[in-house]
């Protein structure tokens, strides 16, 4: 019927093993609207996506699930008709695994990973991790730049829930206004101590600023920090006040 018309198109998934076939879920959807002569410029639609959905009632999987949607979005970020919609803000104690605010209105692991991915910058950096694996998984990195500083964040993303990661970041290439200039460098973390109102000593779950120290610009600065599986740090580098 010519008149018809196909607005968008939607779905749900959960439990992505391997994070990287997020990266080609647009390619595959145009692919198969090119075959039914449908145009391919339609927005996609994620309306719901979960990494902790296999233990949705497990409090624990909650960080889980941080580094799991952080992986998500990170596949998902060059697609540009691609939406994801992580499922759920707020609900009820059975899916504790997937919320951004428990019962009691705190803020979960989860929820500071959201406002993690909102303290990036506006142009993204080139960034390369020798801990990620093909699928995606293991130690992952995104670098983001504006006129005031640079912002680099890490996950560590582990299935089998075991293995640990020992970052140490190299930072090429700083812009001029970053280098020979005081610098001020703030690190966040999230993992099972920090950042979590579950098990942590930080009872409301806020965004926990673990370091803050000065440091010399130069053209290359050098970082390190120790990730638990499924923990996620940030830094942000700014000139010093």
């Amino acid at each position: 019927n010519p008149d018809k018309r196909l607005d968008f198109v939607s779905f749900h998934h959960y439990w992505v093993r391997s994070p990287v076939e997020i990266s080609r879920w647009e390619e595959e959807i145009d692919a198969a609207l090119e075959r039914a002569s449908l145009p391919t410029d339609l927005p996609i639609f994620v309306t719901e996506i979960g990494y902790a959905w296999k233990w949705r009632t497990d409090p624990a999987k909650n960080l889980w699930h941080a580094a799991g949607m952080t992986a998500y979005q990170h596949q998902a970020r060059h697609s540009p008709d691609l939406r994801l919609f992580p499922w759920v803000q707020y609900h009820s104690e059975p899916q504790i695994a997937m919320v951004q605010f428990d019962t009691r209105l705190r803020q979960t692991p989860y929820g500071a990973a959201v406002k993690m991915l909102r303290m990036h910058r506006r142009r993204e950096v080139a960034a390369t991790s020798s801990g990620l694996d093909a699928g995606g998984n293991g130690l992952g990195a995104l670098a983001t730049m504006d006129d005031k500083g640079l912002t680099v964040h890490l996950w560590n993303l582990q299935p089998n829930g075991k293995r640990r990661a020992v970052a140490d970041v190299r930072i090429a290439n700083l812009p001029d206004h970053l280098r020979s200039v005081p610098l001020t460098v703030r690190r966040y973390l999230i993992d099972s101590k920090h950042s979590n109102c579950q098990t942590g000593p930080n009872k409301n779950g806020a965004l926990e600023m673990v370091e803050e120290r000065a440091m010399e610009g130069s053209a290359t600065l050098r970082l390190s920090a120790e990730l638990e599986p499924m923990a996620l740090c940030l830094w942000q580098i700014e000139r010093a006040p």
